[in-house]
């Protein structure tokens, strides 16, 4: 199993919040898989890091060909959100890598794009722009990472770089007099909602 990051993750990226009430801003990423690396079953793809309060409003990927045949899948997944580990280049371990404290609780699959359009755009290219329900984004209770985690090798691995790019448009909540907003402090020295 290998795990590929975003350069936005790699580097330390925080989680995307809804910074201003209301305001609708992008955010995107990009995973570049170089020419004579094999990707296989049980990958796991990560592409950016949203706080819970960031309503997703929209969701697109360009993703390039992933396959020589049409045998990749990502099982029930799809693209996902995913919980978030403190190191998001480091599988999961509950002592040297746990999920982040105020992170999602469970994974919620098929958040952004279906299993069966994830598999049919990695077998042959694609872009694909999808809007998540509101039925998914009532199971976000954390920060979480979107991601991809295949569940079926390509037949075969084509001989170029192959990029996957997200762009997600999100809003921030908007606030009433009175309240509060919510957002998560954040710790900047061991990467971990507080």
């Amino acid at each position: 199993m290998a795990i590929f990051t975003s350069e936005r993750l790699a580097n330390g990226g925080l989680p995307v919040q809804g910074s201003v009430a209301g305001e609708r801003a992008q955010v995107s990423a990009s995973i570049t898989i170089p020419n004579g690396t094999a990707v296989a079953n049980g990958d796991i793809f990560r592409f950016v890091r949203l706080d819970k309060n960031a309503k997703v409003l929209s969701f697109r990927w360009e993703v390039s060909d992933f396959d020589t045949g049409a045998s990749i899948a990502a099982g029930t997944t799809g693209v996902a959100a995913l919980r978030p580990v403190r190191d998001p280049k480091k599988a999961f371990n509950a002592t040297t890598n746990p999920y982040i404290t105020g992170g999602q609780s469970a994974q919620v699959n098929e958040m952004f794009v279906s299993a069966a359009n994830a598999a049919t755009d990695l077998q042959g290219g694609g872009l694909r722009t999808n809007t998540p329900t509101l039925a998914n984004l009532a199971l976000i209770d954390g920060t979480y990472d979107i991601g991809l985690v295949l569940s079926a090798s390509p037949a075969g691995n084509p001989t170029t770089n192959r990029t996957i790019t997200v762009y997600v448009e999100y809003v921030a909540p908007e606030e009433t007099a009175g309240s509060f907003s919510g957002q998560n402090v954040y710790n900047y020295l061991d990467d971990t909602a507080l």
